[in-house]
């Protein structure tokens, strides 16, 4: 009986230890956004906040430490049930993972009220479908000096009013 007790146990606080490092941290400046820190910089993973007009942040504070964010992770935004108004990417940037932000919820808001969006200058990869159905998205424009070099696959597949794209 003591095992069978003392194994629950074990499995019980080896359990809660995974679900802690499974979430991710979310930003000590209370902004929403949840993060991992992979080499020294952050990754975001999703957003817990109620905003509609997300400004991605340049950085992120855990531990009283602040970690450049580099990354939108895989699917972080992606699905998101909430409407998204607009959206500002931070220079810092310089990947924005596989369907990132693919059928938010944006894509059927008539109050959208941003419909361009500007990739910065630092971001080198956009993964597959990572912005797929924006079908209000209009105006597309890479800062200048981009270092863009890869788009993947149906990255803006289905962005339906895209009639502008500009390479500065």
């Amino acid at each position: 009986m003591k095992r069978v007790i003392s194994l629950f146990l074990v499995m019980l606080i080896l359990g809660t230890i995974f679900a802690v490092f499974a979430a991710g941290y979310l930003d000590g400046n209370n902004t929403g956004y949840n993060f991992d820190i992979v080499g020294g910089k952050a990754v975001i993973t999703g957003y817990t906040g109620n905003s509609s007009s997300l400004s991605i942040p340049s950085s992120v504070k855990y531990n009283n430490t602040n970690y450049s964010v580099t990354k939108i992770g895989d699917y972080a935004f992606a699905g998101r049930s909430s409407i998204i108004t607009s959206l500002t990417l931070p220079s810092t940037l310089t990947e924005i993972g596989e369907g990132a932000f693919s059928t938010t919820n944006n894509i059927y808001s008539s109050s959208m009220s941003n419909t361009t969006l500007t990739i910065p200058a630092n971001v080198t990869k956009i993964g597959a479908r990572a912005f797929h159905s924006w079908v209000k998205l209009k105006t597309l424009t890479f800062a200048s000096g981009s270092k863009c070099t890869t788009i993947g696959k149906y990255a803006f597949r289905n962005c339906q009013a895209l009639s502008s794209v500009t390479l500065r």
